[in-house]
């Protein structure tokens, strides 16, 4: 699944982040140790590389001690190549390669520079694999598909949207402030319990142009998740009621919902999954 109308992706830290790199390029006195700009909630998970050409000079004052220098002019192919490595070695394969667009522009003869970002989460948590069932898409149709089980988890349902957060572990560790959280809207009364949460294994993809007032930014992002985990990546409100309720002994999401990954407490990347 690839089409953007089935998802919509946000990853504003991230983003934010390589707008404040790409503007400390153009300072006189800031760090060439690029690593002490970001934030300290996405250390573990970015990765920033400068490519430039090196028959053309450079413009930027404040550049990085570890510039990489290309040739895109007389052997675009090859730094391409060294360039789809590099994601695919700092994305573990889940990215494959840039974009054919980017691609394009960086085979232009007016390329100069191309900063390269990187974000990149692989983590897992305790899940069952699950049967089939119906996910009612946003367009009115539905369609069966593989969900996955994740047991007794706390649910709380407030303003009639259920919320479900499940820690994550990050090289077999958990850190508190980690979590997913996923949200749908649901007929309920507000309340805290716990339930079976029930998920459809997933991947989406999609890519996207942003403007700024230094030009274009083409950001891809992708997501999957199953019962072993997820991994995501890009390459840029209540009314209470006293008294017994119904509790479901089970939470499925099979209508449109919404996830997103914190870390440290800090919301890092969200989907909005509108079609399956």
């Amino acid at each position: 699944m690839s089409l953007s109308k089935d998802a919509t992706f946000q990853c504003d830290a991230f983003i934010n982040f390589m707008k404040a790199y790409k503007r400390n390029l153009k300072k006189k006195n800031g760090p060439r140790n690029f690593d002490s700009l970001i934030p300290y909630y996405l250390k573990n998970f970015v990765m920033t590389l400068c490519i430039h050409e090196s028959s053309k000079d450079v413009e930027f004052i404040n550049m990085p001690i570890d510039m990489i220098l290309v040739n895109m002019i007389q052997d675009p192919s090859k730094y391409l190549g060294i360039l789809k490595k590099l994601i695919q070695v700092y994305t573990n394969g889940f990215i494959n390669d840039l974009d054919e667009g980017t691609k394009e522009s960086c085979m232009d003869p007016e390329f100069r520079f191309l900063i390269l970002g990187i974000f990149y989460m692989d983590a897992s948590w305790d899940g069952e694999n699950d049967i089939d069932r119906r996910f009612n898409n946003q367009n009115g149709t539905n369609k069966e598909v593989p969900f996955f089980k994740l047991c007794g988890r706390e649910v709380t349902i407030i303003g009639k949207v259920v919320y479900v957060c499940v820690p994550f572990k990050i090289n077999n560790l958990q850190e508190e402030g980690n979590y997913v959280r996923f949200s749908m809207p649901i007929d309920k009364w507000n309340k805290k319990f716990k339930a079976d949460i029930f998920l459809p294994k997933l991947t989406l993809e999609d890519r996207q142009e942003l403007s700024d007032e230094d030009g274009k930014i083409v950001i891809n992002f992708k997501y999957r998740q199953d019962e072993k985990g997820f991994e995501a990546a890009c390459v840029y409100a209540s009314d209470c009621v006293d008294g017994e309720i119904e509790k479901p002994k089970e939470i499925i999401f099979n209508n449109p919902f919404k996830i997103e990954i914190f870390s440290q407490d800090f919301k890092v990347y969200e989907i909005n999954v509108h079609n399956l």
